[in-house]
């Protein structure tokens, strides 16, 4: 449903496309012909996992298929991540959130910062690094309210 409402939503825009792929499978991602009829992966181009890494389980290698995209990035590109983390998270959150996803087909799973600094690797990360959402670029930030958990994310450029 949600890319037949995307597409009519895109349909009159050039160079947009929405294609129906599982990231947790980045060579059938990279494989699409639509995408490889938009987008030239041999010049820069950014690549935007925004909100959706918290739901890939530690088992399905987060980190291997983030290097799969780096592999097909031309140097310059970019890489932009948000996601939630276990760092200073309050536990009785965690404990909800872990109850709310448990019957869900996706695993909810808030990550270290440790492993989140793992995600850029072969990235170097631009100002003001891995911080959390409000603070990022906070001089074009108006909304300043604090998140209900703890969500960070960053930008990183690969390096030529």
């Amino acid at each position: 449903m949600v890319v037949v409402h995307n597409d009519a939503l895109l349909a009159t825009r050039d160079g947009v496309i929405t294609i129906r792929a599982d990231v947790r499978d980045p060579d059938a991602v990279l494989g699409n012909h639509a995408l490889a009829a938009c987008l030239d992966f041999g010049q820069p181009v950014a690549v935007l996992l925004l909100s959706m890494l918290h739901f890939i389980g530690c088992d399905e290698d987060a980190p291997g298929i983030i290097a799969r995209f780096r592999e097909r990035m031309a140097p310059g590109s970019y890489l932009a991540i948000s996601l939630g983390t276990s760092d200073g998270a309050d536990p009785e959150m965690l404990a909800e959130a872990t109850q709310t996803y448990a019957g869900a087909r996706m695993p909810f799973t808030l990550r270290s910062r440790a492993q989140i600094m793992d995600l850029f690797d072969g990235f170097d990360l631009a100002e003001p690094g891995l911080v959390p959402l409000p603070e990022w670029r906070p001089d074009f930030n108006t909304d300043r309210t604090p998140l209900n958990g703890p969500t960070v994310g960053a930008v990183a450029r690969l390096a030529a």
